[in-house]
């Protein structure tokens, strides 16, 4: 199992994506309010191996602030 959480410490919403490695978007345009946090776990198996990669923005391209927290359990 693979959980994220994450954590928008940003003075604005962000929209959080995040892929796979072959390029499946597994969360698309996730609207996380400043202050507020996000949590997800998934059942992964060893084909989805590889580097995930999240994405991060908001409406007007200013800083953003997030903190992450990610594990996987076999």
């Amino acid at each position: 199992m693979a959980l994220i959480q994450l954590k928008n410490n940003s003075s604005q919403s962000i929209r959080f994506i995040l892929t796979a490695p072959n390029g499946t978007v597994w969360i698309d345009g996730e609207i996380i309010k400043s202050g507020q946090s996000f949590t997800s776990t998934y059942e992964l198996d060893a084909s989805q191996a590889g580097q995930w990669f999240m994405k991060f923005d908001n409406n007007d391209g200013s800083s953003i602030t997030v903190n992450i927290n990610t594990s996987y359990e076999i």
